[in-house]
């Protein structure tokens, strides 16, 4: 005597709809053009880094950094001939603009982070020698979440900074 397993009533149909169900559950993420999550891994890129002359032994830097991915944070800069790399940002405090020096910046999930004049910016501090518009100068940024980026920035004159500050707005 053999003993069958009972057959479903549903049969095919059934099968295809729970098959059909599960697809689109599977296709219920995020699609090829959903904004990124501050989960997903940072896609950083570097653009447009320079810096003004410097005043001393100090000098600001500034760029723009894209980020296609998750979230990560700006926690720290060094660069070529100089002692230190600090992070500032510009605040209004009492009628007057001053640079308040920050442990990190914040470069949003699929957004956009711009350092510069008269708003966030670094500050290379304890320069070797003085920079003059046409040197060049390497810039290693390092971020909690992402491998260090290594970019050169040209140095412009006052105009140019100018200049760069108009096209951004």
């Amino acid at each position: 005597m053999t003993h069958r397993a009972p057959r479903s009533r549903l049969g095919a149909p059934a099968l295809a709809l729970v098959l059909a169900l599960g697809l689109a559950a599977a296709g219920c993420g995020r699609g090829a053009g959903a904004e990124p999550s501050d989960d997903d891994a940072p896609a950083l890129e570097v653009v447009d880094a320079y810096l003004g002359p410097s005043t001393g032994s100090s000098a600001a830097a500034y760029l723009t950094l894209r980020n296609a991915g998750g979230a990560d944070t700006l926690v720290g800069v060094s660069a070529a001939g100089a002692e230190r790399v600090e992070l500032h940002r510009s605040e209004r405090r009492g009628g007057l603009d001053v640079m308040v020096r920050v442990d990190e910046l914040a470069v949003t999930a699929g957004g956009v982070l711009r350092l510069e004049p008269f708003g966030d910016h670094l500050m290379l501090v304890g320069l070797d020698a003085p920079l003059e518009p046409g040197d060049t100068v390497a810039l290693e940024l390092s971020f909690r979440r992402s491998a260090p980026l290594r970019v050169e920035g040209e140095v412009l004159g006052y105009d140019g900074v100018l200049a760069r500050l108009g096209d951004a707005t």
